[in-house]
């Protein structure tokens, strides 16, 4: 089965790869514990002067901000959004969108159940090849890295 990734959480996600493999020693911009730890994920942080490490406003929160503002409004494909950025755009939803979650929405339920009958209890074994993609777009945590 294929499955479509939200593309404003690919977007943030392209951008913060970006941000966190520029960040050095004579550019590390504040950031949240979440974003924080995101970056620990990608870099090694051996190289952080703690003295001079600034604590302020979380840049990269800000830029998720900036992205999802410049991207919802242009975007008019809301029944491609997860979950999440959905949310965020409740209010513009047509009704041909409505229709086209629904079907996605029905996709994803029998896909679930085919996952859940394809278990196997005596192995203990599932099949998880598209499990991580449904929750990231019901979720939104494809925006994470």
């Amino acid at each position: 089965m294929n499955f479509e990734k939200c593309p404003l959480c690919q977007k943030i996600r392209m951008e913060k790869l970006a941000v966190y493999n520029s960040i050095s020693e004579n550019f590390i911009p504040p950031l949240c514990k979440e974003h924080f730890y995101e970056l620990s994920k990608i870099k090694d942080l051996s190289f952080i002067n703690w003295n001079i490490y600034k604590i302020g406003d979380c840049y990269i929160c800000s830029l998720e901000k900036n992205i999802e503002k410049e991207f919802l409004e242009r975007f008019k494909d809301y029944y491609k959004l997860c979950l999440y950025h959905l949310k965020k755009v409740k209010d513009k939803l047509r009704e041909e969108d409505w229709n086209k979650l629904i079907d996605i929405w029905k996709n994803h339920q029998n896909h679930l159940k085919e996952l859940i009958e394809s278990y196997d209890y005596m192995k203990g074994n599932i099949s998880t090849s598209n499990l991580y993609l449904i929750l990231d777009h019901l979720l939104g945590t494809g925006r994470r890295i």
